[in-house]
């Protein structure tokens, strides 16, 4: 017996691909249905430097000090690994073009100290640490002459 392909079993076959297509879909989805992304919060953020072994808030920091933003970090998730993006403006807050510093930076729910690796000049500076599109939290500080 000879199977020809003709235009009407083409678009049978077609059709019975599409169908297990969607079956497939629909299958799949219930297997892992999807996940929440991470909503992650940034609570009594402030800057912060390290004093003997206390980390404690420091509106104004010299310009060869350390500068760190000590918070909380809680989430949706009890294993949070994600990012949260830190941009520095000079006086007030900018459009993200305008940031004189950013960085990446790793976290996890519970304490954090998120370092700004970089030297400032004597001046006031606004940080804005995000998550995605998310602001999290605007902190402004001083840098001194030394």
């Amino acid at each position: 017996m000879k199977f020809k392909i003709t235009s009407a079993n083409f678009g049978h076959l077609g059709l019975l691909v599409f169908i297990l297509f969607v079956i497939g879909g629909i299958i799949l989805e219930h297997i892992n249905p999807p996940e929440e992304p991470p909503i992650v919060i940034l609570d009594r953020a402030f800057p912060c430097q390290q004093d003997k072994n206390l980390w404690v808030l420091s509106e104004s920091f010299k310009a060869d000090q350390s500068i760190y933003i000590c918070g909380n970090i809680k989430s949706n998730k009890t294993t949070l690994k994600a990012q949260v993006q830190i941009r520095v403006y000079e006086n007030k807050l900018q459009p993200m073009d305008n940031a004189i510093y950013y960085d990446n930076i790793w976290i996890s729910n519970g304490d954090v100290k998120l370092p700004i690796k970089a030297q400032f000049e004597a001046g006031k500076y606004v940080v804005e640490i995000s998550s995605g599109r998310k602001s999290l939290s605007i902190i402004e500080f001083d840098v001194i002459n030394k």
